[in-house]
């Protein structure tokens, strides 16, 4: 089957992925940083200010107890329920014990090759909650949360 983003002009693609490429966005594409390497969600929480680095987060189908085995780490598991996210098959938790850093640029080319990566943004009341718990975690260093300024 041919990928839709295909047959769009580059500039209507470049459109596309320039007004997508934000803090609030769900994609979902093929990940290296998983054990094993799959397809995944994320989230972008935020892109720092010379948009070169974006903070993502990992949407989960559950929590997983041997990864998060502390008391501390589940409670950093956002649930997000399906009937409320059209881009969810089902109820699912966001990671936000920690924040992978992702280089705009190549967020910016998935998504102009690729359009179909991009699922939808979360309400504003979620996002929120979201970065509330990012920004009081402590599994976070204060530095990566300086660099996305996490703390305003």
């Amino acid at each position: 089957m041919a990928n839709l983003g295909n047959f769009f002009p580059d500039d209507i693609k470049s459109d596309f992925a320039s007004d997508k490429l934000k803090a609030g966005v769900v994609l979902r594409f093929f990940v290296t940083d998983t054990t094993p390497p799959k397809i995944k969600r994320i989230i972008i929480i935020a892109i720092e200010h010379s948009r070169i680095l974006a903070a993502t987060v990992f949407i989960n189908s559950e929590i997983n107890p041997a990864i998060f085995s502390s008391e501390e780490l589940r409670k950093l598991q956002y649930k997000l329920e399906y009937a409320k996210c059209d881009f969810l098959d089902h109820d699912s938790y966001v990671d936000c014990s920690e924040i992978k850093e992702r280089t705009a640029d190549s967020l910016m080319k998935l998504l102009k090759s690729s359009p179909s990566v991009h699922l939808g943004e979360l309400c504003t009341e979620e996002f929120k909650a979201i970065k509330e718990l990012i920004k009081g975690a402590r599994t976070i260093p204060v530095r990566i949360k300086k660099k996305f300024s996490l703390f305003l």
